[in-house]
C-alpha cells in the first residue's frame, strides 16, 4: 500500500484496501526515498517508530516521571521497529506484516496517556500542544483501523464527560475530540479528491 500511495493512488478510489492510508504513509516515504526495497521498509519503521515514540514521550513527559516517559517512548519505538515472526516451519522467517496494528497500538497509547493522566504542566501552550497531538493521533487511528478508533474515541468521550477533571481539562478534551473529527473529515475529503 505504501507503493500505491507513493505512486499517487488513493485508497478506496484507485485500489481496494481493508485499511486506510495512515500507517502506509511511512512506507510511501521510504519507497520514495529508497525504491521498493528492504531499505524502504526499514526506513519506514524507523521513521514511524521515531515519530510516534517522540509523540508518546512528549505527551507522557508532562504527566509522569521523566524516566517512565522515556521508557514509554522507547517501548513504542521498539514495538514499531521490530519485525513479526511468521509461523513457518523454522520460525526464522520475519515479516513486517501487521504494521498497521503496531501503528494503531502506538497511536492508542498516545491518546490514552493523554486522557488517563492529567497534565502537571501549568503552561497553557503545553496543554494545547498535547491536545493537538492527541487530536492528530485520533485522526490517525480513524485512518488506520476502525476497530482501534471507535473504542478509543468512546474512551475519550467518556473520560471527557465522566472523569473528574478541571474545567480547562474538559475544554481541552472536547477540543481534542472536535479537532480529531475535523482532521478525519479533512483527510477523507482529500482522499476523495
Amino acid at each position: 500500500q505504501g507503493d500505491y500511495l507513493a505512486r499517487g493512488y488513493r485508497p478506496y478510489v484507485d485500489y481496494y484496501s481493508l485499511h486506510s492510508f495512515f500507517p502506509f504513509l511511512f512506507s510511501a516515504i521510504g519507497i520514495e526515498s529508497q525504491g521498493v526495497s528492504l531499505r524502504a521498509v526499514l526506513l519506514a519503521q524507523i521513521l514511524g517508530g521515531g515519530i510516534l515514540g517522540a509523540l508518546l514521550h512528549r505527551v507522557a513527559a508532562s504527566r509522569v516521571h521523566w524516566i517512565l516517559a522515556l521508557l514509554l517512548g522507547l517501548t513504542s519505538v521498539l514495538m514499531l521497529v521490530s519485525c513479526t515472526p511468521i509461523g513457518y516451519e523454522t520460525w526464522r522467517v520475519f515479516s513486517c506484516a501487521m504494521w498497521y496494528n503496531r501503528v494503531g497500538f502506538a497511536l492508542q497509547a498516545v491518546v490514552l496517556v493523554y486522557v488517563a493522566l492529567p497534565s502537571r504542566d501549568s503552561r497553557r501552550w503545553s496543554r494545547c500542544v498535547d491536545s493537538l497531538i492527541a487530536s492528530v493521533c485520533l485522526a490517525g487511528l480513524f485512518h488506520t483501523k476502525l476497530t482501534f478508533f471507535l473504542p478509543t474515541m468512546l474512551t475519550v468521550i467518556a473520560a471527557t464527560i465522566v472523569w473528574p477533571m478541571s474545567r480547562e481539562q474538559r475544554i481541552h478534551g472536547v477540543a481534542t475530540i472536535v479537532l480529531g473529527l475535523i482532521l478525519c473529515a479533512a483527510a477523507e475529503a482529500l482522499l476523495q479528491g
